[in-house]
C-alpha cells in the first residue's frame, strides 16, 4: 500500500513538473505598427526637448514639419527664448496617445523652468499640450495644441 502511494505521489509530482515546464516557455510578441509609431513619436518629443534645452534651432526644426502652420512665428518665439533665457528645463509626462490613420496625437503634461539672462530671475510654468505628429516621409510634428512650452516668450 505504501508502494502504491509512493507511485501515485511520483506520478502527481511528474505531472506537476510537466505543467510547470509547459507554462514556463518564453512568449515573444511582435510590436504592432501603432506601438512602433507611438514609440518613435515619444522619442521625437524627447529629442525636441533636448534640442530646446540645448538651444539647437536646427535640431528643433529637424523634428518639425515644414507644413507646420505658423512655423515662422514658432521659430521667432524660439529664438526669443534663446536670447532672453540663459537656462531652460522641461519635464514631460505622457498622459494620452490618440491615433487617427497616419496621425499620432501625444497629450503631455509639462513643467518648465526658465532663468532670465539679465536678472537671473526664474520663471516656472506648467501646462498640457498636444503634440500632433503626421507620418509624411517620416514622423514629424505638424501642430502643437494647448499650452505650448516651446517658444514660451510668445505666451508671456
Amino acid at each position: 500500500m505504501i508502494k502504491n502511494r509512493m507511485n501515485g505521489g511520483i506520478i502527481i509530482l511528474g505531472v506537476l513538473l510537466l505543467i510547470v515546464a509547459a507554462c514556463s516557455k518564453k512568449v515573444t510578441y511582435k510590436p504592432s505598427e501603432e506601438m512602433i509609431k507611438t514609440r518613435v513619436a515619444t522619442e521625437k518629443l524627447m529629442e525636441l526637448k533636448g534640442f530646446y534645452q540645448n538651444k539647437d534651432i536646427q535640431g528643433i526644426l529637424s523634428v518639425i514639419s515644414q507644413r507646420f502652420k505658423g512655423l515662422e512665428v514658432l521659430k521667432g518665439s524660439i529664438q526669443k527664448d534663446f536670447s532672453y533665457y540663459d537656462d531652460m528645463a522641461l519635464e514631460f509626462t505622457n498622459k494620452l496617445v490618440r491615433m487617427e490613420k497616419d496621425t499620432i496625437m501625444l497629450t503631455v503634461y509639462w513643467e518648465g523652468r526658465w532663468r532670465e539672462k539679465v536678472t537671473a530671475n526664474v520663471f516656472n510654468d506648467k501646462g498640457t499640450a498636444v503634440f500632433v505628429f503626421k507620418d509624411e516621409e517620416r514622423l514629424l510634428i505638424t501642430k502643437i495644441e494647448g499650452d505650448n512650452p516651446i517658444g514660451i516668450t510668445a505666451s508671456r
